[in-house]
């Protein structure tokens, strides 16, 4: 599982070896811990809404939650 470029402009791709995946919820969360907004993606996640900053991305893929420190510039 990757999720990239890190750190990001706005769009991340994520890139996952398993076929079988439709969609992957995803939450987003800023470094206080407060959820930003979350949804669902089949490959990528836009963070052009939000400022400039870190962030965690949290991926549920097949019921295993993921967990990716992001910056955004």
């Amino acid at each position: 599982l990757l999720i990239y470029p890190n750190p990001t402009k706005g769009e991340l791709i994520i890139k996952t070896n398993l076929s079988e995946i439709n969609f992957i919820n995803f939450s987003v969360h800023n470094i206080l811990g407060n959820q930003v907004f979350k949804g669902k993606t089949r490959n990528k996640i836009s963070l052009s809404m939000v400022p400039s900053g870190f962030y965690f991305i949290e991926l549920n893929i097949n019921n295993q939650l993921k967990v990716f420190k992001i910056q955004k510039i």
